[in-house]
This record gives structure tokens, sequence and C-alpha cells, in this order.
């Protein structure tokens, strides 16, 4: 016997946080009764679980891949004009995973794809603090007094869903990597994930033509794999990750 919200997350579709809402919210049916009870215990050999009346294959075996994403790739399911999907660079089997912290169709660099929706949660709700280290390319030579700026936060404007708001973007690391009079490099390391972030704040202190790259997620590194190249990560590095958040 195993909690209901586990078996859904080894399903691969959603963490067991999400699972719980989903519980809650009457969407989960147990031989066809629905349960909003948490901590029910079921049977993965005798019950039949189904969310929204579409019934659960079971538990998948937990896959995980670093892929280094190439510029024009986008991060979803399906592409509604024609754009490149970031799946399509892994084999076909895997192309239900889903990634880990998106990148915009011109930043590129580290992803991670998975069906372990524990991780995924983990990795992205903001009370886990996860470090995101990006590499910034910027035309022009970046002044002191601007990487002070970045430093104490800048104001950006974000779109949800459901309005845009004003918010404190403020790094937790900023450094030069490489400073001349006609580009800078610099390493920006975020904890919080919000859209086009490093953009907008780029954006917000003079700089709208960036070059972006993700070399790191948590203590999982880019290293040398080759842009749009992927590989499987070994068990040591999915319990490094895991052990990280």
């Amino acid at each position: 016997m195993i909690r209901l919200n586990k078996f859904i997350a080894m399903s691969g579709i959603t963490s067991r946080r999400k699972a719980d809402e989903l519980i809650l919210a009457g969407k989960v049916s147990i031989n066809g009764i629905v349960h909003t009870e948490l901590g029910t215990r079921i049977d993965p050999n005798e019950d039949i679980i189904s969310i929204n009346g579409k019934e659960l294959e079971g538990p998948k075996e937990l896959v995980y891949y670093i892929i280094n994403k190439p510029r024009d790739y986008i991060c979803a399911r399906r592409s509604q004009f024609g754009d490149k999907l970031i799946t399509e660079l892994l084999p076909k089997e895997v192309w239900n995973l889903s990634t880990v912290g998106r990148l915009d169709k011109n930043t590129t660099g580290l992803l991670i794809a998975t069906n372990d929706g524990e991780l995924i949660n983990s990795l992205t709700q903001p009370s886990s603090k996860c470090e995101k280290e990006y590499m910034v390319k910027i035309q022009g030579e970046l002044s002191d007094k601007k990487i002070s700026e970045l430093k104490k936060g800048v104001e950006i404007e974000v779109e949800n869903c459901e309005n845009t708001y004003t918010h404190l973007a403020k790094p937790k690391v900023v450094k030069i990597l490489k400073r001349r009079p006609e580009r800078t490099v610099i390493s920006m390391v975020l904890e919080e994930g919000k859209k086009r972030q490093i953009r907008l704040m780029m954006n917000a202190i003079g700089y709208k033509r960036i070059d972006l790259k993700r070399i790191r997620i948590s203590n999982l590194k880019l290293g040398e794999l080759g842009i749009g190249k992927y590989r499987k990560l070994s068990k040591e590095e999915v319990n490094s990750l895991k052990s990280s958040i």
C-alpha cells in the first residue's frame, strides 16, 4: 500500500504537492469513486486510479537528461507557430518529458528534461531557492555603477497569466568575467525565476541586446556538452542534484 499522491507522482505527470491539489479538487478517483482525503492509501496492483476520468498507466521508470539548448528552440510540448521544440533533440520515446526551468527562444544552455515530478517541483518552487547561473554577454563596457545597480536590485515589470506587476529583481551574485570597451561578459546567479528576468533586468539598466546562456542549475553544470546535444544523467548526478535542494 502506498499513498495516493505518491502513486500519482510516480506516474510522472506531476509532483506530490500538485497531486494533493488534484485530490482536494475532487479530480482523482479510485476504482471510479472520487476521493478528496489527503493521506489516502491505495494498492497499485489492485486499484485503478483516474484523473479527470482518464486512467493512469501507473509508475514509470524515471529518466533524466541534460540538454544544451540551441537558439531558436522553445520549451513546450507543442508549437502553435511552427517553432522547433526542445524535445525534438531527444529520442522520440522520451518526447513526453518536461523541462526544468524554461529558457526563452533566444536563450541557450542547460536544461534538464525528466518525468520526475518531485524533482521538477523541488527545483522550480520559489521556496527551494535553487541557484541558476547564467553567462551574460553585453555589447559595450558595463560600468561599476551599473554592476552596483544590479546588485542592489532593479525593478522590472513581470507578466503572468492574470496581470502585470512590478517586482524588485535582485541577483544572488553578479561577477565580471571579462570587460572590454566593445563587450562585457558577466556571470549572474539567480535564486528566483521570473519570466525573461535577466533580459528585463539588463533592459532596466539600459542594455537591450544581450547574449544569454545558462551554465548551471544547482550543482549540475553544463560543462563541455555541445550545443544541441544531450546525455543521460548518471545515478550519482541525480542523487547529488536531489541532495542539493
